[in-house]
């Protein structure tokens, strides 16, 4: 990275309340890495990661420095999203972090779709919170509850915030929350994500209709999904959609005292900027 690249970067980070450090040697920057909360300041995840060179030794110290800083700012969690066959996966795990679950980007096309049958749709609310954090506990295995909290604490700040313009939606049944649509419409293309209860899978091919209807003019179109989500990547192969990238996640529980690490690193650290 370029003087002015570390420049522009330390103005954005700084914009958005995260945490970031730079590792220096004369004058020299060789390595940066960030943390942003994500729905709230108990949760947090790594958003940049930036070495000069192949040094395992500096990446680990640099992921052990931003994980004791935001457990200092009262960061429970720290969550890091890697390409599945990125190397510095090792470097993560080493560092205490464990897998919290595999997801899938799959990019297609949208295409006009057939008329839906009738659903009970609507845009969410504040008061479906609770409701679609039971539908999350209902529809997620319990060791990757576990990884995003088990409580409704929890899980609201684990949650990740989205870029772009976003709609969030519920699917009744019976007056029971047993589905969720977001969708997300970027510059060139929009990103629709679905949740949709064990039992009413049934519903996932017109859910999904419900959210592509929602993203007019916007040809090309991802669906993040995760490993668990069988019906749906099913769905996503049925319509011709692609894997686009394969992604790990790995997350690190800070309730174990971090500080301790940091009472035993002898490594100085320079917030960016």
């Amino acid at each position: 990275m370029s003087v002015a690249d570390v420049s522009r970067l330390s103005l954005s980070l700084r914009r958005r309340g995260t945490c970031s450090l730079a590792w220096t040697e004369d004058s020299q920057v060789l390595g940066i890495a960030a943390a942003r909360p994500r729905s709230g300041p108990r949760t947090w995840e790594a958003s940049h990661l930036y070495l000069a060179s192949e040094n395992d030794s500096m990446c680990q110290d640099l992921i052990r420095m931003v994980t004791q800083r935001v457990a200092r700012l009262g960061g429970e969690r720290i969550f890091v999203r890697f390409a599945h066959e990125d190397p510095l996966i090792d470097d993560v795990r080493v560092c205490g972090f464990s897998p919290s679950g595999r997801e899938y980007l799959y990019r297609g096309r949208r295409r006009s779709a057939h008329p839906a049958g009738r659903i009970d749709v609507r845009d969410k609310s504040r008061a479906d919170e609770y409701s679609i954090f039971l539908l999350y506990t209902a529809c997620t295995p319990s060791d990757r509850r576990l990884s995003s909290g088990m409580t409704f604490g929890q899980w609201s700040a684990s949650r990740e915030k989205s870029r772009g313009r976003t709609r969030e939606f519920v699917y009744l049944r019976d007056g029971e929350v047993r589905g969720w649509i977001r969708t997300v419409r970027g510059f060139r293309a929009g990103m629709v994500l679905l949740m949709v209860h064990p039992d009413d899978e049934a519903s996932i091919d017109v859910l999904l209709d419900y959210g592509l209807e929602r993203l007019p003019g916007q040809g090309e179109v991802f669906c993040l999904v995760s490993e668990h989500q069988s019906a749906l990547i099913g769905n996503m192969w049925q319509r011709g959609f692609e894997v686009q990238s394969e992604y790990l996640t790995l997350v690190r529980s800070m309730v174990t005292p971090v500080l301790d690490e940091e009472r035993k690193a002898g490594v100085t650290r320079a917030p960016v900027g």
